[in-house]
């Protein structure tokens, strides 16, 4: 009986300290896999790889909704930014976006008058970005005439053209930046440099646009009135078309023809027909 007795005890004993271990082992095991939940890596969250796709894509309203989520400082494995990519891509929207949110190192260097920077900057876009949207166009579309100053100044091409063809003077008339372009033109920009591919010059949208401010100040720096585009139509024949009576007036004026000889023909002659502007061509 006292052997029997011994042995339950024994297998008793035995049982609380297997039961304890176990609890112990349970325990470490949790333990370790709480502290490596805690220092794994986070695995990489798709919207990273959404918002440069919707950048690439020029998708601005896909942009807008992964912006949210993420810091537009973000980098890429190239380490370029979303700004890189847009300007990679000839996106200027998606570029007038981000620039909007947030403020590019051009501006900064701009802002606290810091040319040596703006002059490094303008260097390496001009040997990286070749034919590209570039600094210059995009203080043509924000209408920063004093970053275009600046710009200038350290060098960025007058004339350079972007992906589409289109001239820094070209996108400023095109978008109603007039303190721009008066800076543009006073800097010597070509005033009859035109879109590659359609021909149409700075006059043709300013005349296209309705723009009378634009108009006379291109020319007032010698734009030619009788040039044509791919279709064989002058700055005239685009406010005739518009029924801008204005327009068609400062164009077809004596001072406007120094270069032109019209005889009378092909002349655009402004009828008022019901109210409005109608035009024909004579």
């Amino acid at each position: 009986i006292r052997k029997a007795g011994s042995l339950f005890i024994t297998s008793c004993l035995y049982s609380l300290f297997l039961s304890r271990k176990t609890k112990e082992w349970a325990i470490r095991k949790k333990g370790k896999k709480l502290q490596l939940s805690r220092t794994a890596k986070p695995r990489k969250d798709h919207t990273d790889v959404d918002i440069f796709d919707a950048v690439t894509k020029g998708n601005l309203s896909e942009l807008e909704k992964t912006l949210k989520d993420n810091d537009i400082n973000k980098l890429n494995p190239s380490s370029e930014t979303l700004l890189h990519v847009a300007a990679a891509n000839g996106h200027a929207t998606v570029m007038e976006y981000l620039i909007s949110k947030g403020k590019t190192p051009l501006h900064l260097a701009a802002q606290n008058n810091h040319s040596h920077i703006v002059k490094i900057l303008v260097e390496e876009e001009a040997r990286s970005y070749k034919n590209q949207h570039n600094f210059l166009h995009m203080a043509a579309l924000k209408d920063e005439s004093s970053l275009a100053k600046m710009l200038l100044k350290a060098g960025a091409s007058i004339d350079g053209k972007d992906e589409k063809g289109q001239p820094p003077l070209s996108h400023a008339v095109s978008h109603g930046s007039e303190n721009t372009a008066k800076v543009l033109l006073e800097a010597g920009a070509s005033v009859d440099s035109n879109i590659t591919e359609t021909f149409v010059t700075p006059l043709h949208i300013a005349s296209q646009k309705g723009s009378t401010d634009a108009a006379q100040q291109l020319l007032y720096h010698k734009a030619h009135v009788n040039v044509k585009d791919k279709q064989l139509k002058s700055p005239l024949h685009f406010a005739a078309e518009r029924g801008d009576r204005t327009v068609v007036e400062i164009l077809d004026s004596p001072a406007a023809q120094y270069d032109c000889n019209y005889a009378r023909a092909g002349r655009i002659k402004l009828a008022i027909k019901g109210g409005h502007g109608e035009t024909s061509v004579l």
